[in-house]
């Protein structure tokens, strides 16, 4: 006798089984039918996704209930790896070459004294981190093949073969920092921070609000003479023009840098409120009224509107061709000819003021690691005693105070004292490629006489208000 037979109570409960599984099944055929009907009646309001996601837990009948599974197994989660960014040079131990582009004036394996120096503070950098080797390579300043072209094409093609660190001047800081090239040094270092910088290196150092560098060596517009011919010092405009000496300046030279200096002298500003390339015409005036009478006198004679960059006027000067010039303070004190002598440049306003520019060590690096090594070694060679030692056999002015503490020649001393305090950064490119071409073109009118320095600087002042298309 079987189970049921014998117990009949049990197989009246395998029968109610049977009519619950055969009920629910057809319950969930009708549910599906009335949803697969939905699907078609109301075309893309559903897809296949949200038909997957109604039954994506399935559900188990037994005896005669619902139950939902819910699945247990699920994928495993990615490892995530993260690589550390060292804080600290000395949490570095593994070997790194690092590379560093400069311009021919500051080849550390060069013949001058300062050459000597900077190779000796590369030398006791290796020996004070032994994980680090160092390769210097050598870029022309501008030009293909330069420092700039060769960090654009570098950081394009290779970006493995960046330079750690690189020498670059204002112009080219700017530009390397707005095309992404070169990292800002904000949260890596607070070197500029210090008080032993002039104001014109921590200018030089910022772009945008952003520090991009740390100077090393500055540069600004003076002017040379030669004092056997010149019955007094040239210090002022009026005096120059009593003495009735030629004055060579590159006044064709697109920025119009000097043009710019004087204008600003008079306080003048080349940007307005917002951020708009702009020149007041009354002050811009001044400067060439300057000019014009410049002009009438000789001290400004047609000839030098054949110049074009700071180069050719300095050549100029040292052909003899005229007894001052007005160059950046580098071509002198790089070679200081016996025959001459140096001056802040003669301003027109109340305070002294020339236009500066600078050398900084950029950061151009992408590894992380050598990135600390490169902002460990930069700033090694910006400290306050190395460039005491340093600047004064480069050639260039001073950017921390301490640095012209160093210098020994008294007159060479005061004139560098004067020249830092009264030094402020170059325009931003954007502003001397659009106010220069201006400003340069009315100043060659006027010492061609063309014009005079009423109609000239209406005119220019005109041209930013209403571009030409």
């Amino acid at each position: 006798m079987s189970d049921k037979t014998k117990y009949p109570a049990l197989r009246k409960i395998s029968v109610g089984k049977n009519k619950i599984k055969s009920k629910t099944i057809l319950s969930s055929l009708v549910i599906l039918i009335t949803l697969l009907g939905l699907i078609l009646f109301s075309g893309c309001s559903f897809t296949l996704d949200s038909l997957q996601a109604t039954f994506a837990n399935p559900t188990e009948i037994t005896d005669g209930n619902i139950t939902l599974n819910t699945p247990t197994d699920t994928a495993p989660e990615a490892e995530i790896t993260l690589t550390a960014i060292p804080q600290d040079i000395d949490e570095i131990t593994n070997q790194h070459v690092l590379t560093l582009w400069v311009p021919p004036q500051f080849d550390p394996n060069g013949e001058t004294s300062a050459s000597a120096l900077l190779n000796n503070r590369l030398d006791a950098f290796i020996s004070e981190y032994p994980n680090v080797e160092i390769q210097v390579r050598i870029k022309s300043v501008s030009g293909s093949g330069g420092l700039l072209e060769s960090l654009t094409t570098t950081s394009a093609a290779a970006p493995d073969a960046l330079p750690t660190l690189i020498l670059l001047n204002r112009s080219s800081l700017e530009t390397a920092s707005l095309k992404g090239l070169i990292s800002p040094l904000d949260e890596r270092s607070t070197v500029i921070d210090d008080s032993d910088w002039y104001g014109y290196a921590r200018e030089l150092a910022i772009i945008q609000g952003s520090v991009y560098g740390l100077p090393v060596a500055g540069d600004a517009v003076i002017l040379v003479y030669r004092p056997a011919q010149f019955s007094s010092t040239p210090v002022d405009w009026e005096t120059l023009e009593s003495l009735q000496q030629p004055v060579i300046f590159p006044v064709a030279d697109p920025e119009a840098l000097f043009t710019i200096n004087l204008y600003q002298s008079l306080g003048g500003s080349i940007q307005d409120t917002q951020l708009h390339p702009t020149l007041d015409a009354g002050l811009l005036e001044i400067v060439l009224q300057l000019y014009e009478n410049g002009a009438r006198s000789g001290i400004f004679p047609t000839w030098i509107t054949q110049y074009q960059s700071d180069s050719q006027a300095w050549q100029s000067y040292l052909d003899q061709n005229a007894n001052a010039v007005i160059t950046w303070s580098s071509r002198y004190l790089s070679e200081l000819p016996a025959d001459s002598s140096a001056i802040p440049v003669p301003n027109l306003g109340d305070e002294a003021y020339t236009v500066a520019d600078g050398w900084m060590w950029a950061l151009a690096d992408q590894d992380p690691e050598r990135q600390v090594l490169g902002i460990a070694l930069a700033e090694y060679l910006v400290e306050s005693n190395f460039l005491a030692e340093w600047s004064p056999d480069t050639g260039y002015l001073p950017t921390r105070p301490t640095s012209l503490t160093a210098v020994t020649n008294q007159n060479l001393k005061t004139l560098l004292s004067q020249i830092v305090i009264a030094s402020h950064v170059r325009p931003a490119n954007d502003l001397t490629s659009t106010v220069g071409p201006i400003v340069q073109e009315a100043a060659v009118q006027i010492i061609k006489r063309q014009t005079n320095s009423v109609e000239a600087s209406v005119a220019a002042a005109e041209k930013l208000e209403t571009p030409e298309e």
